[in-house]
């Protein structure tokens, strides 16, 4: 039961970890009527998030290695914590992005963790639910960013809004520092107790599995954040309301949520990942075409969003799960650091080329082409294990 709870907390920080980098994605005209910003100013309060984890993704891998996930993922959530704490202060429009940044530094000691928990915590035929969970969590993080925050805005007032969160925050460091078994329990480090402790000086770059893992995560969450970008876009193009969007990456997420819960388990009875990875890549290009590709009923809509999101968002949870495997325990900490370093920085590049062929065209098959090709790559790749197909 105890590990239970531990991951329990640990995904609560997670999404919390998810949902301050998307607080403020839907309150763009209210940040520019509070503190006369533009818009590249305000995306620069989600922009932070992505980059800090490129370059802390590496070391806080390092970190969870050599000295054990516990301590380092309570030092990230007691960071972003305090910063969470620091953006109810009406500062400016300077002081919360340097809260933000602040709570991004945290994001990727607390995330980077979950390979490690997992290992640690869950025997070999639970590893793939657990990993999903974890997963899960961050998906519901992420609706609650988007879809929560404005509902708790008052007028100018982020007040209500930024204290939920970071109560929510506080609640998930307390109660993991708790179920580890108090404060020295859960910051004492497991350099002294390892027979090899160099072995977290080793780069799991080394291990082939890693790095095909790592480029999929690159092709696939970069699709995703491309996707979330496109969909506003090319569903109001077809006529669709601002809320019926909201709603529809809201479905997207929420068949993230499902999936993670419900097909890891099954891939764990199976034991097997890597077919579902691919299944995951290619039965979502099949939906991203068809979301993207058609406009339809609203009720169509959403369905198909769910769908999408319920096959293709599943295959993040897998992807961890098997760079744990390919990589061993001793290294699950810089395998995660790797699949997320790939992943954030596949999700800057592609939202980048996605905005360039919007705006160039506006013309919604040149991205699902554009999706198509990586995703087709993506489950190619799937079946590569060192080196072979």
């Amino acid at each position: 039961m105890k590990r239970w709870i531990i991951l329990g907390f640990f995904g609560l920080m997670a999404a919390m970890s998810q949902a301050f980098w998307l607080n403020y994605a839907a309150l763009g005209p209210l940040l520019t009527e509070k503190f006369g910003t533009g818009e590249a100013e305000n995306v620069l309060l989600m922009m932070v998030f992505p980059v800090l984890y490129v370059l802390l993704s590496q070391p806080s891998g390092k970190w969870i290695d050599r000295y054990g996930y516990a301590p380092v993922v309570g030092i990230g959530g007691l960071v972003m914590a305090m910063f969470s704490l620091g953006r109810l202060h009406e500062g400016g429009f300077f002081w919360l992005l340097s809260m933000q940044a602040g709570i991004a530094i945290g994001q990727p000691l607390v995330v980077n963790g979950i390979s490690k928990l997992v290992a640690r915590q869950f025997p070999a035929e639970l590893v793939g639910t657990a990993t999903g969970l974890g997963s899960a969590s961050m998906f519901i993080g992420m609706g609650l960013g988007i879809g929560l925050t404005p509902e708790l805005v008052d007028g100018q007032s982020f007040f209500l809004a930024d204290a939920l969160f970071a109560g929510l925050a506080l609640i998930g460091i307390i109660g993991f520092i708790w179920a580890e078994g108090g404060i020295k329990a859960a910051f004492r480090t497991e350099r002294a107790e390892s027979a090899e402790p160099s072995a977290g000086s080793r780069l799991s770059i080394h291990t082939p599995g890693v790095v095909v893992l790592s480029v999929i995560s690159g092709l696939a969450l970069g699709v995703f954040n491309g996707l979330m970008a496109a969909l506003e876009w090319i569903l109001r193009g077809y006529g669709v309301g601002a809320e019926d969007v909201g709603l529809a990456a809201a479905f997207l997420i929420l068949g993230g949520i499902v999936g993670a819960i419900v097909l890891p388990p099954i891939s764990d009875k199976m034991g097997v990942k890597r077919p579902f990875i691919r299944a995951a890549a290619w039965l979502g290009l099949i939906g991203i075409a068809v979301l993207l590709g058609f406009p339809m009923p609203t009720l169509v809509l959403f369905g198909v969003s769910f769908g999408t999101g319920m096959v293709f968002l599943t295959g993040y949870p897998l992807i961890l799960a098997a760079s744990e495997e390919e990589a061993g325990t001793d290294l699950a900490g810089q395998a995660t650091s790797w699949i997320m370093l790939a992943g954030n920085a596949g999700g800057v590049l592609l939202t980048v080329v996605t905005t360039v062929i919007w705006e160039g065209s506006h013309n919604p098959v040149w991205i699902i082409a554009l999706y198509g090709v990586l995703l087709v790559l993506a489950g190619l790749l799937a079946g590569v294990r060192k080196g072979v197909l």
